[in-house]
């Protein structure tokens, strides 16, 4: 689904965001801002217009002075403050998780209004585990179904 492959690539940006701030550690730090090079081959025309716009490396610095990294008190109550937001939040999910597995959470009652339509021919399955043949009338199933 991509819904939840975007979901997960959001995370994953997220995480490396805060891993290069330093919020994970000095070593997440120093994994994430580690200089790449890149060699590319060009052809002749394509040297000369790349040379002419000039080096595009950037050299950022890197340094633990007001990141995350560094162990002035305010980082450490961020820090503190982020993974309780974290322990807060999992642990409602498992609260709300646990208590739909008990029956709480649902829909007491539903309300179907289906069109006019039939299907001939239809599988049905039956309580008994067999499947039949039946016509289905799709406006018969119309009205409010309660939970017992």
């Amino acid at each position: 689904d991509v819904v939840a492959l975007e979901f997960i690539e959001n995370i994953d940006d997220i995480t490396f965001a805060l891993a290069k701030r330093g919020f994970f550690g000095k070593l997440m730090l120093l994994a994430t801002n580690h200089k790449r090079t890149i060699e590319l081959s060009l052809s002749g025309h394509q040297r000369e217009r790349f040379a002419e716009r000039g080096p595009l490396r950037s050299e950022h610095r890197l340094s633990s002075s007001g990141l995350i990294v560094s162990n002035k008190w305010t980082n450490h109550v961020v820090r503190f403050v982020y993974f309780l937001n974290a322990a807060i939040v999992l642990g409602g999910l498992g609260y709300i998780t646990s208590r739909q597995k008990e029956g709480q959470y649902r829909c007491k009652k539903i309300h179907a209004l289906f069109h006019e339509e039939t299907w001939e021919d239809a599988y049905v399955e039956l309580d008994d585990g067999s499947t039949e043949k039946r016509l289905l009338v799709y406006s018969d199933f119309n009205g409010i179904y309660r939970e017992d």
